[in-house]
């Protein structure tokens, strides 16, 4: 049996119950990694923040609109100190203030959109080693999609990578363990043969998925579901210039949300 994993898209009711972290010894101080999308927060005198589907974060590296504009996708490594001053009257304020403890990683932005063609490779396309690997990449936020997809490749190879994350038109969910399943579809292309120093690397990628994520809640929430899962497709053997093998990854869990 596949195990599953839990992927909560809907906002928590607090950031203890979204982060992955531990405390520090005696302090109360907490670390951990999160993705997020930059949001101005109107509510904060348009302050820039991390907007981790769970809670906003105010770090202050990262109120930058130029290196960090709106809708830019970024990993962070970050600290609370609950102590602090700044971090009073959080639930009135609504945000914490945290530090950061190495740069921040901005996620780059693939493409996504429907499937039209599931048969024939595309220009360049390469074969993956995983359509998705569990990393401290994954959220769902604002429409956006942040997941980590595995490749052998070289570095210079790596550069010259455009990434695709589609979905049929005419969605038909499979039913895994009693729950619908729906399938993207994982797909890159590659240019330069170098493959000096390859090696299978997880590449953290952003999709905007808003309208397949919007379209499955819909109809999850006509059916009265709270969950269900989704599933990503990648090539794994070729014939001719066609696609004759797709894998799939470990189903995950999403939580239906309210309109």
């Amino acid at each position: 049996m596949k195990k599953c994993s839990v992927w909560v898209v809907a906002a928590l009711s607090a950031m203890m119950a979204l982060f992955t972290s531990c405390l520090n010894g005696g302090t109360n101080e907490q670390s951990g990694w999160v993705s997020g999308v930059m949001t101005r927060n109107m509510n904060a005198g348009g302050l820039m923040m991390l907007n981790t589907g769970g809670g906003m974060l105010y770090i202050a590296e990262l109120d930058n609109e130029t290196n960090y504009p709106a809708n830019t996708c970024v990993g962070v490594n970050w600290m609370i100190d609950y102590n602090a001053d700044e971090n009073a009257n959080v639930a009135q304020r609504g945000y914490y203030v945290a530090s950061i403890l190495q740069t921040p990683e901005i996620i780059e932005k693939g493409n996504a959109g429907y499937a039209t063609d599931t048969l024939n490779l595309m220009e360049n396309e390469v074969l993956l080693s995983s359509g998705y690997v569990t990393s401290n990449y994954q959220n769902y936020v604002d429409g956006w999609l942040m997941m980590a997809s595995s490749v052998r490749a070289s570095s210079s190879q790596l550069r010259t990578m455009e990434w695709y994350l589609s979905y049929p038109v005419e969605w038909k969910p499979v039913v895994y363990q009693g729950t619908n399943c729906y399938d993207f579809y994982v797909r890159a292309t590659m240019e330069g043969t170098d493959e000096t120093g390859a090696s299978v690397t997880a590449v953290p990628q952003a999709y905007n998925v808003k309208t397949a994520i919007d379209r499955i809640n819909s109809l999850e929430r006509a059916s009265g579901n709270e969950l269900y899962y989704i599933r990503f497709k990648y090539a794994t053997d070729t014939l001719n210039n066609q696609i004759t093998e797709w894998r799939v990854s470990d189903p995950l869990y999403m939580q239906v949300t309210q309109q």
